[in-house]
C-alpha cells in the first residue's frame, strides 16, 4: 500500500467520527470546528437571505465537503461557513452520485464564505483560501465583522471590500450584487 492510499480514514469512519464532534480533516490531523458566536450566525443568514434570491444551491451547515470525489477514503475535508454550488453542477452531482444524501458532500463549491471569528487565526483562514482556491473553488469570500471588510479571492485576483463597494458574484454568481454595507447587521 503506498502512502497516498494509507492518508485519512474510510468514509464511514469518517461520518461516524464527525457526528461525535465536527472537524476538519487537514494534511492527516483532525481540526476541531470552533462554536462561533451570535454575530457570525447573522451574517450568515443575512447572506442567505441575500443569495436565495438567486438561481445557486447554497449550504450553511456545519456539513464538509471532502476531497475525494466518488471515493470511500476521506483525505481532507473542510467546512466552510457557507458554500455555493451552480444548479447545474449540484444537479449532475446528484444525478451521478446515487447516495449522496448519505454521505458528505464530495462536490468542490463553486463559492465558499469564511466570516472571521474572535477564536480565528488569521493564518489559518488564509491557508483555506488557499487549499480552497488549489482546490477549484472559483471564488472565496472572507469577511471581517469587526472591520466591516470583505476580501474577494478569485484565481490570482484578490480584492478588498469596504462599505461604500458592491460585492458580486462575478462569473459564479451572475446577478448577485449588493452593498457591503447590507452584508453586516445594523445595532
Amino acid at each position: 500500500m503506498d502512502v497516498q492510499t494509507r492518508i485519512g480514514m474510510p468514509l464511514d469512519e469518517f461520518i461516524r467520527e464527525y457526528d461525535k464532534a465536527p472537524f476538519e480533516l487537514v494534511n492527516g490531523e483532525r481540526i476541531p470546528v470552533v462554536p462561533t458566536v451570535a454575530i457570525h450566525g447573522e451574517i450568515i443568514r443575512v447572506l442567505v437571505m441575500l443569495l436565495a434570491k438567486l438561481n445557486g444551491i447554497v449550504f450553511y451547515t456545519d456539513t464538509p465537503f471532502v476531497r475525494d470525489e466518488k471515493s470511500d477514503r476521506v483525505r481532507g475535508s473542510r467546512v466552510p461557513d457557507l458554500m455555493a454550488y451552480r444548479v447545474t453542477r449540484w444537479t449532475d452531482y446528484k444525478n451521478a452520485t446515487p447516495d449522496w444524501r448519505e454521505r458528505p458532500f464530495a462536490l468542490i463549491p463553486d463559492l465558499c464564505v469564511e466570516v472571521v471569528s474572535k477564536t480565528d487565526n488569521y493564518e489559518d483562514v488564509d491557508d483555506k483560501v488557499a487549499e480552497y482556491l488549489q482546490l477549484g473553488v472559483s471564488m472565496v469570500w472572507v469577511i471581517k465583522p469587526r472591520s466591516e471588510v470583505i476580501t474577494v479571492h478569485v484565481a490570482e485576483r484578490v480584492q478588498r471590500l469596504t462599505a461604500t463597494d458592491l460585492l458580486t458574484g462575478g462569473d459564479v454568481l451572475p446577478g448577485f450584487s449588493v452593498p457591503v454595507a447590507d452584508v453586516f447587521p445594523k445595532a
